[in-house]
């Protein structure tokens, strides 16, 4: 009961910021409760410890928990993001996104063969959304519904409050310049971008298909699913590797790569390995650099293997 009221209350205190704060002044508020989080949620503090060491073994325990500050504090940011979205416009998103790269994007465009917008659930990644959008062009993008997780997770279909902060996310995010595509439905819509030359913006490591492939990450093997890259295959589309870093004064700065030079020959598991490879690569020191901006994310994908998910890492 306790549980939930904290959670309502941190519900309705977030759409209150969202809705009238400044942006940075939104963005300092995700910091205190950041902080908060490190000393009170002991729960998540240690999940995101052990994920750390898990993965960075020599890491000392000054290294983790000052990782883990870190990943706590882009996490919240996330959220708080959440609940800016329906204030996001052209204007006010050029002050929140700095773009290196811009120009691949036309590019990409006189390709003829639609984009590809190729990121990981790293850093700011959802900005790359309202980033790309508000640029004017056309992008659709693959992602599971927020309320997915009320399914996928059975123990929140008897919280209401669950429910009710996901089905919110899940207006807040429809609100972005974006048509979503559900990867859990069909992927003719996908298709059909690419076919007219728009932007497909697409996670190599969600959920939505079982197939995998093995490729080397962090010293280690890792499997990540195989269906961005496949599609690029069967399409020929353009594929523009995105990361979104996050920065001290409030602002993200949205890295467009140069196109992955992927092959297509007779063997095409060779071939989708060959272009994972490509993409994990870059990944990997973008990873190494800022660890924190990925952290979370390996953190929750380690907690869905218990749910029956594929380990990534």
């Amino acid at each position: 009961m306790i549980k939930n009221v904290l959670k309502l209350s941190y519900f309705f205190f977030l759409r209150i910021v969202g809705a009238i704060f400044p942006f940075r002044g939104a963005y300092f508020i995700a910091g205190v409760i950041s902080r908060l989080a490190f000393i009170g949620a002991r729960g998540k503090r240690r999940m995101l410890q052990s994920e750390v060491e898990r993965l960075f073994p020599g890491s000392t325990r000054s290294q983790t928990n000052m990782i883990v500050k870190r990943t706590l504090d882009g996490f919240f940011q996330t959220e708080m993001e959440v609940y800016l979205y329906p204030r996001l416009n052209k204007d006010n998103i050029r002050r929140l996104v700095k773009c290196v790269g811009v120009q691949r994007l036309e590019e990409g465009v006189r390709g003829g063969r639609g984009t590809m917008l190729l990121f990981a659930h790293f850093g700011a990644n959802q900005m790359v959304m309202p980033a790309v959008g508000y640029m004017g062009y056309r992008m659709c993008q693959m992602s599971a519904p927020a309320t997915v997780w009320i399914e996928r997770l059975p123990e929140m279909k008897s919280t209401l409050v669950e429910r009710m902060m996901l089905r919110h996310k899940w207006r807040n995010e429809q609100s972005l310049p974006v048509k979503h595509i559900n990867i859990f439905g069909s992927l003719r819509e996908a298709f059909m971008c690419l076919k007219r030359n728009e932007f497909l913006g697409i996670a190599i490591d969600g959920g939505g298909g079982k197939d995998t492939v093995e490729v080397d990450f962090l010293g280690r093997k890792a499997c990540f699913p195989t269906g961005a890259i496949d599609m690029a295959l069967r399409t020929g589309c353009c594929v523009l590797p995105v990361f979104m870093l996050r920065n001290k004064d409030a602002t993200n700065t949205m890295i467009i790569d140069p196109p992955l030079e992927y092959k297509t020959g007779t063997d095409k598991q060779a071939d989708i390995r060959y272009a994972a490879q490509l993409f994990v690569n870059r990944l990997e020191q973008y990873v190494l650099s800022r660890p924190c901006h990925y952290m979370y994310f390996l953190a929750w994908r380690s907690f869905m293997v218990t749910k029956g998910d594929t380990p990534l890492i």
